[in-house]
């Protein structure tokens, strides 16, 4: 794959298709990663520094191939099903650090909601109420921290 300044997974709609925008208004190399590429052929604009892919974060394989040749990725992909939030919250975000190398920066973006200190607050408590929606948004967050302290990517998150 080509160099690119930067991979947006979850390209295709609300914060990660305003990072694309954004980064194409910087004059940004960008890689967009959508699911499913043909869905969105008309949404993106038409720009020589946008490259659309298809990728998938559950897929270790996926995501190391979309990754190629990326300075610093954003992920913002989410589930688009409360059932997906194990797959895509959790293990898209630990695929990703995997993936990512020590010249990349990973910025992941979540929610205030997904911290425990935040239980009591009614939409978490019924976002989490059948499928532990937020515990694993919370649990891809911040379970990871062997990955991001042995120095995999440049700072330990915590939400």
């Amino acid at each position: 794959m080509s160099e690119v300044d930067g991979v947006v997974f979850g390209a295709g709609s609300g914060v990660g298709f305003e990072c694309v925008q954004h980064m194409l208004s910087k004059g940004q190399r960008v890689r967009a990663v959508v699911r499913s590429p043909q869905k969105y052929a008309d949404k993106f604009p038409k720009d020589p520094k946008l490259t659309i892919a298809q990728g998938d974060v559950t897929n270790a394989d996926s995501v190391k191939e979309v990754m190629k040749g990326a300075k610093g990725v954003i992920y913002a992909a989410s589930g688009a099903t409360f059932w997906s939030a194990a797959s895509v919250e959790f293990q898209g975000v630990k695929n990703v650090a995997e993936a990512a190398m020590q010249d990349q920066r990973v910025v992941l973006v979540s929610a205030s909601l997904v911290t425990p200190k935040n239980r009591l607050k009614p939409i978490r408590i019924i976002l989490n109420i059948k499928w532990s929606f937020m515990d694993n948004k919370f649990k891809g967050s911040s379970s990871h921290p062997i990955v991001f302290e042995q120095g995999h990517l440049h700072w330990h998150l915590k939400p």
